[in-house]
């Protein structure tokens, strides 16, 4: 071990008792070596005391900055969103919406499938327009009737027409009977 490791270790503690001893009669022999330890010692004592003080100013100075940053439970300030949170907070209304508040608003139906030809509520009749009927003679028949075309075609060419009540059917079927020209088929459901 060189001359600066060995009094390093000295100062340290690191050395055995027997190393140690030796150490001290080679000191006090070498008047250099006595003073490099004295000045080590006195480096060693000023870098603790600085440390400490370094340590607490930085430790006040962390609190002090927490003291600062602390808001008053009282604070009335306005909460302010941003956008993301404006938006994420309409997404999550929007879907409680849907969930806890739709369902419970719209009408309750059977499940399963309606067969085509089953009944529609109300005044209902079925109609087959003739092959030679055009779009615009057929429209101008529903209104002069006022009948609205539900369903339709099917698959044999029917179409089915709902009316306001059942008088208003009996007055339209009448009308569609008697043209032939236009009509191939009227029948009641």
């Amino acid at each position: 071990m060189d001359r600066d490791d060995l009094i390093l270790a000295y100062v340290q503690g690191k050395l055995s008792d027997a190393d140690s001893t030796a150490f001290e009669q080679d000191l006090e022999q070498d008047a250099n070596m006595a003073a490099e330890l004295l000045a080590l010692r006195a480096a060693r004592s000023e870098f603790a005391q600085e440390d400490d003080q370094v340590e607490a100013d930085a430790g006040w100075s962390r609190l002090e900055a927490t003291i600062n940053a602390t808001i008053p439970a009282n604070d009335n300030r306005p909460l302010r969103l941003s956008l993301w949170q404006t938006g994420a907070l309409i997404a999550a209304s929007l879907v409680l919406w849907q969930v806890a508040v739709v369902p419970f608003t719209q009408p309750q139906r059977a499940p399963g499938y309606e067969a085509v030809s089953e009944a529609t509520r109300g005044a209902v009749l079925q109609v087959m327009f003739s092959a030679t009927a055009s779009v615009a003679e057929v429209t101008a028949l529903l209104r002069v009737i006022g009948g609205t075309v539900v369903e339709g075609p099917g698959a044999l060419g029917l179409y089915r027409i709902a009316f306001e009540s059942s008088n208003r059917m009996e007055v339209a079927r009448a009308v569609l009977e008697g043209r032939r020209d236009l009509i191939d088929l009227v029948t009641v459901e």
